[in-house]
């Protein structure tokens, strides 16, 4: 239950002497307790979370997107921070990562300065920044070889209608000569949620990956905004099987 509190307002006060002389009196209500405890609001910042596993290895990753400008909806320069690690089999002839004895652990890093703008229903954002990757050598061996280099990434998102959707993101590195494509259309099945198609492609020294499946986006909670999708994949060292990716997205 709320508490009030009686408070005296005192508005008019004398310079030299410090004194105060009482005027009127006010009822201010106490906060409460789920009010004492809520995080501030902070409508340029997000957060976000991801999972990614597959045939082909298993990848989780933190960050943020922070714009300069008073909420992330607005035409604005961005900054975007993410950390990541995660386990890929060490050679062609392993192929299920689940096979943890011949894995090679890895761990990344990424910096990126970017801008987005809209065009009525079309929204477009390219960001570019420093990376690092660092990777195991050897599954016997704790020691891994980091590598440095500039990433650069492009997104579209396309809203022609209130209920449908379609989305490109293309993201490529020099750290270790990756690229990576992933291609959505959605339509909205219920509030907010959109469901429909997704393919990706990914390229890193001379390794090739083909997904196809179906996403759920837009899945919202309060500040919390949820992404699942999974579907089959297939790499060219012979690898095949199901794919499933989680991400989770807070705004503040």
């Amino acid at each position: 239950m709320r508490a009030s509190i009686f408070l005296t307002i005192l508005l008019l006060a004398d310079p030299a002497s410090g004194r105060a002389e009482e005027t009127e009196t006010s009822t201010v209500e106490a906060p409460g307790i789920l009010e004492r405890l809520r995080l501030p609001s902070i409508p340029n910042l997000q957060t976000f979370t991801a999972t990614d596993g597959s045939a082909g290895g298993l990848h989780t990753s933190i960050g943020f997107k922070r714009a300069f400008a008073p909420t992330l909806d607005e035409d604005a320069w961005l900054l975007v921070g993410i950390a990541g690690s995660g386990i890929s089999p060490a050679g062609k002839e392993v192929k299920d990562v689940r096979d943890t004895a011949s894995t090679l652990p890895s761990l990344r890093a990424r910096l990126l300065l970017g801008r987005q703008t809209s065009f009525g229903g079309l929204y477009l954002a390219g960001f570019a920044g420093p990376e690092m990757e660092a990777k195991a050598a050897d599954p016997d061996s704790p020691k891994m070889n980091r590598s440095y280099g500039i990433r650069f990434e492009g997104q579209a998102y396309w809203r022609p209608t209130d209920t449908v959707t379609a989305s490109m993101v293309l993201t490529a590195g020099s750290a270790v000569m990756d690229a990576r494509l992933r291609m959505r259309a959605g339509r909205r099945i219920v509030g907010p949620v959109t469901a429909g198609p997704e393919l990706v492609f990914s390229a890193s020294d001379g390794h090739r990956e083909s997904r196809i499946g179906l996403h759920v986006s837009d899945i919202t909670f309060f500040r919390w905004t949820f992404e699942v999708s999974a579907g089959t994949m297939r790499d060219t060292d012979g690898r095949s099987g199901w794919y499933g990716t989680l991400v989770n997205l807070r705004r503040f």
